[in-house]
Protein backbone atom coordinates (compact mmCIF):
# COMPACT_ATOMS: atom_id res chain seq x y z
CA UNK A 1 0.00 0.00 0.00
CA UNK A 2 1.40 3.39 -0.98
CA UNK A 3 1.70 6.43 1.31
CA UNK A 4 -1.65 7.80 0.10
CA UNK A 5 -3.48 4.49 0.50
CA UNK A 6 -3.46 3.24 -3.09
CA UNK A 7 -2.54 -0.38 -3.85
CA UNK A 8 0.55 -0.99 -5.99
CA UNK A 9 1.58 -4.21 -7.71
CA UNK A 10 5.07 -5.07 -8.94
CA UNK A 11 6.13 -8.23 -10.73
CA UNK A 12 9.69 -9.54 -10.76
CA UNK A 13 11.60 -12.80 -10.95
CA UNK A 14 13.61 -11.85 -7.86
CA UNK A 15 12.62 -9.65 -4.91
CA UNK A 16 15.24 -8.52 -2.41
CA UNK A 17 13.89 -7.91 1.08
CA UNK A 18 16.06 -5.23 2.72
CA UNK A 19 14.21 -4.05 5.81
CA UNK A 20 17.01 -4.74 8.27
CA UNK A 21 17.84 -7.70 10.48
CA UNK A 22 14.65 -7.37 12.56
CA UNK A 23 12.04 -5.95 10.18
CA UNK A 24 12.91 -8.24 7.24
CA UNK A 25 11.98 -11.48 9.05
CA UNK A 26 8.97 -9.74 10.59
CA UNK A 27 7.73 -8.73 7.14
CA UNK A 28 8.37 -12.22 5.78
CA UNK A 29 6.56 -13.95 8.64
CA UNK A 30 3.65 -11.50 8.59
CA UNK A 31 3.26 -11.96 4.83
CA UNK A 32 2.63 -15.69 5.04
CA UNK A 33 5.59 -16.47 2.78
CA UNK A 34 6.98 -20.02 2.89
CA UNK A 35 9.40 -20.96 5.66
CA UNK A 36 9.89 -24.70 5.05
CA UNK A 37 13.09 -25.14 7.06
CA UNK A 38 12.15 -22.65 9.85
CA UNK A 39 15.30 -20.58 9.23
CA UNK A 40 13.58 -17.23 8.54
CA UNK A 41 14.80 -14.91 11.31
CA UNK A 42 17.25 -17.43 12.76
CA UNK A 43 20.97 -16.91 13.25
CA UNK A 44 20.85 -13.28 14.38
CA UNK A 45 24.19 -11.96 15.65
CA UNK A 46 24.99 -8.92 17.80
CA UNK A 47 28.80 -8.88 17.48
CA UNK A 48 29.41 -9.15 21.26
CA UNK A 49 30.52 -5.56 21.80
CA UNK A 50 33.05 -4.54 24.41
CA UNK A 51 34.96 -1.34 25.12
CA UNK A 52 38.61 -0.68 25.95
CA UNK A 53 39.70 2.79 27.11
CA UNK A 54 43.16 4.26 27.53
CA UNK A 55 44.18 7.22 29.70
CA UNK A 56 46.87 9.30 27.98
CA UNK A 57 49.42 11.78 29.37
CA UNK A 58 48.19 14.55 27.05
CA UNK A 59 44.91 15.95 25.77
CA UNK A 60 43.21 13.69 23.21
CA UNK A 61 40.30 16.05 22.51
CA UNK A 62 37.93 13.18 23.16
CA UNK A 63 34.96 15.42 24.05
CA UNK A 64 35.45 18.14 21.44
CA UNK A 65 34.66 18.47 17.75
CA UNK A 66 33.10 15.93 15.41
CA UNK A 67 33.65 12.27 16.04
CA UNK A 68 36.10 10.51 13.78
CA UNK A 69 36.09 6.82 13.05
CA UNK A 70 39.01 4.54 12.31
CA UNK A 71 38.71 0.79 11.97
CA UNK A 72 41.12 -2.13 12.08
CA UNK A 73 39.82 -5.41 10.65
CA UNK A 74 41.02 -8.82 11.80
CA UNK A 75 39.54 -11.37 9.34
CA UNK A 76 37.73 -14.17 11.13
CA UNK A 77 38.00 -12.29 14.43
CA UNK A 78 36.12 -9.02 13.95
CA UNK A 79 37.16 -5.38 14.11
CA UNK A 80 38.29 -2.61 16.44
CA UNK A 81 36.84 0.88 15.95
CA UNK A 82 37.50 4.21 17.61
CA UNK A 83 34.78 5.71 19.80
CA UNK A 84 34.28 9.42 20.40
CA UNK A 85 31.98 9.79 23.39
CA UNK A 86 30.38 12.63 25.32
CA UNK A 87 31.16 12.49 29.07
CA UNK A 88 27.83 11.01 30.14
CA UNK A 89 27.92 8.36 27.44
CA UNK A 90 31.55 7.57 28.25
CA UNK A 91 30.64 6.92 31.89
CA UNK A 92 27.42 5.06 31.17
CA UNK A 93 28.36 3.12 28.04
CA UNK A 94 32.11 3.19 27.63
CA UNK A 95 32.82 1.94 31.15
CA UNK A 96 29.73 -0.18 31.71
CA UNK A 97 29.64 -2.30 28.56
CA UNK A 98 31.73 -5.20 29.80
CA UNK A 99 30.34 -8.57 30.89
CA UNK A 100 33.50 -9.08 32.98
CA UNK A 101 31.87 -8.08 36.25
CA UNK A 102 32.88 -5.03 38.25
CA UNK A 103 36.54 -3.97 38.27
CA UNK A 104 38.09 -4.74 41.65
CA UNK A 105 35.07 -6.72 42.90
CA UNK A 106 34.26 -9.72 40.66
CA UNK A 107 34.84 -10.84 37.06
CA UNK A 108 31.96 -13.22 36.24
CA UNK A 109 34.57 -15.93 35.68
CA UNK A 110 36.07 -14.13 32.68
CA UNK A 111 39.81 -13.48 32.35
CA UNK A 112 41.23 -9.98 32.51
CA UNK A 113 42.01 -8.48 29.12
CA UNK A 114 45.68 -9.15 28.47
CA UNK A 115 47.78 -6.19 29.61
CA UNK A 116 44.91 -4.08 30.97
CA UNK A 117 45.14 -2.35 34.35
CA UNK A 118 41.63 -3.58 35.20
CA UNK A 119 38.78 -5.41 33.48
CA UNK A 120 35.06 -5.10 34.04
CA UNK A 121 32.76 -2.16 34.67
CA UNK A 122 34.32 0.84 36.39
CA UNK A 123 32.47 2.07 39.48
CA UNK A 124 33.05 4.23 42.55
CA UNK A 125 36.40 6.01 43.07
CA UNK A 126 38.00 4.29 40.06
CA UNK A 127 35.29 5.55 37.72
CA UNK A 128 35.51 9.02 39.28
CA UNK A 129 39.28 9.15 38.85
CA UNK A 130 39.18 8.02 35.23
CA UNK A 131 36.32 10.39 34.36
CA UNK A 132 38.29 13.29 35.86
CA UNK A 133 40.68 12.74 32.93
CA UNK A 134 37.90 12.86 30.33
CA UNK A 135 39.94 14.91 27.84
CA UNK A 136 42.86 12.48 28.05
CA UNK A 137 40.86 9.38 27.13
CA UNK A 138 40.65 7.34 23.96
CA UNK A 139 38.10 4.53 23.68
CA UNK A 140 38.02 1.59 21.28
CA UNK A 141 34.96 -0.49 20.44
CA UNK A 142 35.37 -4.22 19.95
CA UNK A 143 33.05 -5.79 17.35
CA UNK A 144 33.43 -9.57 17.25
CA UNK A 145 32.85 -11.92 14.35
CA UNK A 146 30.18 -14.11 15.98
CA UNK A 147 29.29 -17.69 15.24
CA UNK A 148 25.77 -17.99 13.85
CA UNK A 149 23.55 -19.79 16.35
CA UNK A 150 20.10 -20.96 15.33
CA UNK A 151 18.67 -20.23 18.80
CA UNK A 152 19.29 -16.49 18.31
CA UNK A 153 16.41 -15.30 16.21
CA UNK A 154 13.64 -12.90 15.32
CA UNK A 155 10.12 -14.27 15.45
CA UNK A 156 6.66 -12.77 16.01
CA UNK A 157 5.52 -11.74 19.48
CA UNK A 158 2.54 -13.49 21.01
CA UNK A 159 2.55 -11.27 24.13
CA UNK A 160 2.72 -7.71 22.74
CA UNK A 161 -0.20 -6.16 20.85
CA UNK A 162 0.21 -5.87 17.08
CA UNK A 163 0.65 -2.49 15.44
CA UNK A 164 -0.83 -1.28 12.15
CA UNK A 165 1.52 -3.62 10.26
CA UNK A 166 0.60 -6.78 12.17
CA UNK A 167 2.35 -8.75 14.93
CA UNK A 168 5.48 -7.02 16.24
CA UNK A 169 8.89 -8.74 16.28
CA UNK A 170 10.25 -10.68 19.21
CA UNK A 171 14.05 -10.83 19.43
CA UNK A 172 15.60 -13.82 21.22
CA UNK A 173 19.32 -13.63 22.03
CA UNK A 174 20.83 -16.37 24.20
CA UNK A 175 23.83 -14.25 25.13
CA UNK A 176 25.09 -16.53 27.91
CA UNK A 177 25.39 -19.46 25.53
CA UNK A 178 27.95 -18.01 23.12
CA UNK A 179 30.34 -20.39 21.40
CA UNK A 180 33.97 -20.81 22.40
CA UNK A 181 35.04 -19.19 19.12
CA UNK A 182 32.92 -16.08 19.74
CA UNK A 183 34.31 -15.78 23.28
CA UNK A 184 37.84 -16.31 21.98
CA UNK A 185 37.35 -13.60 19.35
CA UNK A 186 36.41 -11.06 22.00
CA UNK A 187 39.40 -12.00 24.17
CA UNK A 188 41.68 -11.70 21.13
CA UNK A 189 40.31 -8.30 20.11
CA UNK A 190 40.41 -6.97 23.69
CA UNK A 191 44.09 -7.89 23.93
CA UNK A 192 44.76 -6.22 20.56
CA UNK A 193 42.94 -3.07 21.69
CA UNK A 194 45.04 -2.94 24.87
CA UNK A 195 48.17 -3.42 22.77
CA UNK A 196 47.19 -0.59 20.39
CA UNK A 197 46.42 1.85 23.20
CA UNK A 198 49.70 1.03 24.98
CA UNK A 199 51.63 1.50 21.74
CA UNK A 200 49.92 4.88 21.25
CA UNK A 201 51.16 6.00 24.69
CA UNK A 202 48.34 5.24 27.15
CA UNK A 203 49.42 5.24 30.80
CA UNK A 204 46.45 3.15 31.97
CA UNK A 205 44.05 0.91 30.07
CA UNK A 206 40.64 -0.29 31.27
Amino acid sequence: IGATGEYLTEEAQVVVMAGGSIESPRLWLNSGLPNPNDWVGRGMTDHFFDGVTGVFPSDTGSTRGPGSAARADFPGRGSIQTLTLMPGIAAGLGFNLSDAGMAGFYNNGLPDASGADASGRLVGPLLKNVMSEIDRLMSLLIVTDDDVQAENRVTLSDTQPPDEHGPVPRVIMRQRERTARTLGNRDFLAAKAVELLRAAGANQVY
